[in-house]
């Protein structure tokens, strides 16, 4: 899925959108679709003014399907201006029955979603 047109005023605008799309890459790598598939997402911004422009682009492109949290950090690797931190729904559509329970059994994990970031 291809993120929509989102004007970029500027340059965190820019960011934001280019980000979301290396997001959506990894995701796109494992077969799935970040605007489908993601149950949530967090945004981390360094600057609390910039939070409604990430939502914003989130919006944009997840067509509100999955929320948004946002989180104002003092740093980000590399100098970034925002960091996108997303949470998959369960490919299996996992309703939790009994062969679910075995397979987290076996696994040693209990957890229905994949986190990328």
């Amino acid at each position: 899925m291809d993120l929509p047109a989102v004007p970029a005023a500027d340059a965190f605008s820019a960011e934001c959108a280019q980000s979301l799309r290396n997001l959506a890459a990894v995701v796109a790598a494992q077969g799935r679709t970040l605007g489908a598939d993601a149950a949530c997402c967090v945004a981390f911004v360094r600057d609390a003014r910039r939070a409604s422009d990430a939502c914003h682009v989130w919006d944009a492109y997840s067509g509100h399907r999955a929320p948004l949290i946002v989180v104002t950090v003092p740093n980000l690797p590399r100098g970034a201006a925002i960091e996108w931190h997303a949470t998959l729904r369960d490919p299996r559509g996992s309703s939790g029955g009994a062969e679910d329970e075995d397979d987290d059994e076996e696994s040693g994990f209990e957890d229905d979603g994949e986190s990328l970031s």
